[in-house]
């Protein structure tokens, strides 16, 4: 869809589409489609990506985990809320269920979990928050108390 994108500015980027789709900018707000800078390769990128959002790269280590810190120069006063974040990446559907059964994690994604797998979940951590949404989606929150 996309047939040029052009700089309007230092800091402003317009993409020029074959025709109107209303769906671009929903495209591009999902992370589906991220626009990377053009002074910076993309497998620089996919190891160290550079961005303007509400927390910097701190760190990424292949199979183990992605940290991200409080960006202090974020257009948003007072925000983001947080000083950071880190994700544990476990490839492994099976080994990420039992460290969120073993309480090492607060929760598991929607598409990691069957129905099946949400009633085991519920047996071996019956303080979980197991929940179905609708297209037999799952998902298991561990309980705030």
């Amino acid at each position: 869809m996309v047939t040029a994108t052009t700089a309007a500015a230092a800091s402003v980027a317009v993409f020029h589409l074959k025709q109107p789709q209303t769906a671009f900018i929903e495209l591009l707000a999902s992370g589906y489609s991220p626009v990377y800078p053009c002074h910076v390769p993309p497998q620089q990128m996919r190891q160290h990506p550079i961005g303007t959002g509400p927390f910097k790269f701190v760190e990424f280590k292949p199979n183990e985990l992605i940290k991200v810190a409080r960006n202090p120069d974020y257009w948003r006063p007072d925000q983001p809320y947080l000083d950071g974040i880190e994700w544990t990446i476990i490839p492994n559907r099976s080994t990420a269920l039992l460290a969120f059964i073993a309480g090492k994690l607060d929760m598991t994604f929607p598409y990691e979990v069957t129905v099946p797998l949400l009633k085991e979940i519920k047996s071996q951590a019956p303080d979980a928050i197991c929940e179905l949404r609708s297209r037999g989606v799952a998902r298991a929150l561990s309980s705030c108390q």
